[in-house]
């Protein structure tokens, strides 16, 4: 890679790790791109990974107005392309497509999982990594550790797990509770939103819709967070109890119609709905961690191109997990 480029490079590993920003991306002059995320249990190293494109593309249309962009599928014979030529895959999008097109990258889709199963390096590291992946024209993949399975770290995961959603499902009791006090109108009790009871100017415009159920009525309301279940908007409850509901506005921005206010009451009804009632706890095992795993570990060796682990194989990751020297305790009392 070309001298420029590394200073370039170096520049956003050093802004990564100073920024205080989960990550930064860093583009090549051929548009491939790499995120540089910090390993906040090593101070001083970095994980990488690169950003692949979607299946889809963005262009650039001039209009009477200024650019446009829209966007469409890619062809066919274009979508394995970035996998076998990376370094030219943008320039093969403008020379099938238009020079006005461009290819649309995301997130590594393992990027958090990859913070727990790659190996961190230092920036010089890094800088030769990408590097050696631009020179030789293949896709980065980072270095990855030996996969370690342990029954016990698995037993005390779930039990974090299901502390954690006993704790939220108390909490969520306690503010249903709050939210239901005789001091609040009884059209609104039991509304919440995740600071507690629904407070006044809210209560006041849904109010205002209830009174008067214009389109812009609707527009204030349709998106204020009202309860603490899956569907919390007005908008979401009246998608999930209507068929019929619009699930997006019109293309100028208006709304195709609103509901009516026996509905606006239904949906009202739902969103107080007692937590107690309409939801249960739900605890995991170790072995749902465990299928968790897998399936985070196989997703990343198919990305990788790699076979799905067996489960003999997974047999073999416990026993050696299991007979690894435990770390010496530096804290404890001289032999």
């Amino acid at each position: 890679m070309d001298s420029f480029s590394r200073r370039s490079l170096h520049k956003t590993i050093s802004f990564a790790q100073s920024s205080g920003e989960l990550s930064e991306i860093w583009q090549h002059a051929n548009c491939r791109s790499f995120e540089i995320m910090p390993d906040d249990e090593h101070p001083g190293m970095v994980y990488i990974t690169e950003m692949p494109p979607y299946d889809r593309y963005g262009i650039i249309l001039t209009t009477e107005a200024g650019g446009k962009d829209e966007y469409g599928d890619l062809p066919d014979e274009i979508k394995g392309a970035w996998k076998a030529d990376p370094n030219g895959y943008e320039q093969i999008i403008r020379t099938r497509l238009s020079d006005a097109a461009y290819s649309l990258r995301a997130s590594h889709p393992f990027r958090q999982y990859l913070s727990t199963r790659s190996r961190s390096m230092t920036p010089e590291e890094a800088v030769e990594a990408i590097s050696d992946a631009i020179d030789t024209n293949r896709v980065y993949q980072p270095t990855i550790t030996p996969l370690k399975l342990n029954r016990e770290e698995l037993q005390a995961v779930a039990a974090q797990r299901n502390a954690s959603s006993k704790e939220h499902a108390e909490q969520t009791v306690s503010e249903y509770q709050a939210s239901m006090s005789e001091d609040i109108p009884a059209l609104f009790r039991g509304l919440r939103n995740p600071l507690g009871p629904l407070p006044k100017d809210c209560r006041d415009r849904l109010l205002s819709f209830y009174n008067s159920p214009s389109l812009e009525n609707w527009d204030n309301v349709s998106r204020l967070i009202i309860s603490s279940g899956r569907y919390n908007t007005p908008w979401g409850i009246w998608i999930s109890i209507d068929p019929a509901a619009p699930r997006s506005l019109n293309m100028n921005g208006d709304w195709p119609r609103t509901p009516d206010r026996d509905t606006f009451i239904k949906i009202l009804e739902v969103a107080s709905t007692d937590p107690k009632r309409s939801t249960a706890l739900k605890t995991v095992s170790a072995d749902d961690i465990l299928k968790e795993k897998l399936a985070a570990e196989n997703g990343l060796r198919r990305n990788m191109g790699l076979p799905a682990l067996t489960m003999a194989e997974v047999e073999e990751v416990f026993a050696e997990t299991d007979h690894e020297p435990a770390p010496e305790n530096d804290s404890g009392p001289a032999p």
